[in-house]
Formats: structure tokens, sequence, C-alpha cells
């Protein structure tokens, strides 16, 4: 004898509707708020994915269905409001002791610092500072370079031209008048880009050893319960990025200029 296969209930194919539509729906994504402050081309209001730091941060919290609410404040007002918990985190940020006593440190989203930028009709590389032997150095007042680097310039090593901007520096160096000047990557290829156009791209090109490099990270208040929780998950879905190359073409795009405002 065959058994009926149907369930006996009237509205049994209610119940397996709902069951199918509920298993179906997205989840949700949670929305994480991050303050920062203007740094560009790695964190600026004005440019797309607020820039190329946070294009990276918005892909890795992407991986793990985490939307970002970004505000720009000043450095300082970003730093003291997440720091009261009016922020989930704030970034990016170098390391100190004063800000890992009050805030838990993601693994670095990027490495920022110096390296020496020149003129490709000059090639140049450097193992040591004594190799700068002779050279005009443009650098840029207020900036903290390496101790060894005010030390060369006292022993006359090299010479130095102190200006209050980086595009002043960058200005001389493509007239010719400087024939180094230490900048950040990133944003010496920003300003080239911004000011003097793609052609400048093939004129100016960057030593692969840095003067400086420093790790810089997104920051979680540790008056906030859930921070460890952020904490983490922004990491794993850092190392996602990374093993998927993202970041590779994060630097790309924006070295030719595709966070620039349309």
């Amino acid at each position: 004898m065959v058994s009926n296969a149907y369930p006996k209930h009237p509205y049994w194919w209610l119940t397996s509707l709902f069951c199918l539509l509920f298993v179906s729906l997205p989840v949700s994504a949670e929305t994480i708020k991050i303050s920062t402050g203007e740094w560009p081309p790695w964190v600026s209001a004005d440019l797309k994915h607020y820039g190329l730091s946070f294009r990276i941060i918005e892909a890795a919290f992407a991986e793990e269905n985490v939307d970002l609410e970004v505000v720009v404040l000043t450095w300082s007002k970003a730093y003291d409001e997440a720091k009261a918990g009016k922020f989930d985190a704030t970034g990016i940020w170098f390391y100190s002791d004063e800000r890992n006593n009050h805030f838990i440190y993601s693994d670095p989203v990027v490495h920022a610092g110096f390296s020496f930028f020149y003129r490709t009709e000059k090639k140049f590389d450097w193992k040591s500072l004594d190799d700068l032997k002779g050279l005009k150095v443009g650098a840029t007042l207020g900036y903290t370079y390496p101790e060894q680097f005010f030390q060369a310039e006292e022993k006359g090593v090299f010479t130095v031209d102190w200006v209050p901007t980086d595009l002043i520096n960058l200005n001389k160096l493509m007239a010719g008048s400087l024939d180094i000047f230490p900048c950040d990557v990133e944003v010496g290829y920003f300003l080239l880009q911004k000011h003097f156009g793609s052609e400048s791209l093939s004129k100016i090109s960057h030593a692969p050893k840095p003067l400086r490099a420093d790790p810089l990270s997104l920051l979680f208040p540790r008056s906030n319960p859930k921070s460890q929780e952020w904490q983490q998950t922004f990491n794993k879905g850092l190392k996602k990025v990374r093993s998927k190359k993202m970041d590779i073409q994060f630097y790309e795009e924006s070295r030719k200029g595709m966070y620039l405002p349309d």
C-alpha cells in the first residue's frame, strides 16, 4: 500500500514558502561610523571613496558585510571624538604609546613616510645618506625626518633647501633647481597628477629605498565594548583584500588619478 506523501495540514505549502523566503532574505549589513581628517590622497572628503586608505578600509569591511559612514573633521577633533566614544573607529594613525592607551590598533592599512623623488633624466638611487654627497635636497618645514637626515645636513654631506610645502618642492624639482626631494610616495604622485598633469609622471620618479616608512592603522576606542569585535572583523576583511591583491589595484587607481573628483 502506497501512503499519501503530502502532509495532512491543509496549509503545508504556506509554511514551506515562508521558510524558503526567510532563508533567501539577505542579511542586512551593519554600519560602522569612522572619524578622520584631511590628508590627500590617503584620505579626503573631496576624493572618491574618501581617498586611497579608505578605499582599502571600505573594501575590507565590505568583505565582512559592513558598510561605512565616514565623517571628515580636523584631525584633533576626529581623534578626541572617537576617544570619547562618539565614533566606532578613527583612522588612519601612526603608532604612539598615548594612542595605544586609548585605542585598539588594527593591522596596518597602509605604510607612509618619505622616499626621494628625482627627475628621470638624472637617474638616482641610494644605500646610505653618504650617497647624497654634494646634492641639493629639498625639504618641507615642520616634517619629522629621521634624525640621521638632520645629522647629515649638519655635517655638510648635502645642502638642504627648506620651504613651507611639498608642492613648492615639487615645483623646484620639476624646474631643476633641486636634485632630490623626500616626500610621501602617494602624496608626491597625487600632487604631480593634480598640479602638473599625467605627463609629469614620466618626468619624475622615486627611489625604491625609503628614507622612512611607518604603518598606519584604524583605531578602535577601548571604551567601546564592541571594539575588539570590530577590530577582528576588519583584520579578517583586510586579509581577504590582500589575498585578492585588491589593494595593489587601489594603489594603481589612485596614482592614475581615478579617485579625483569628476
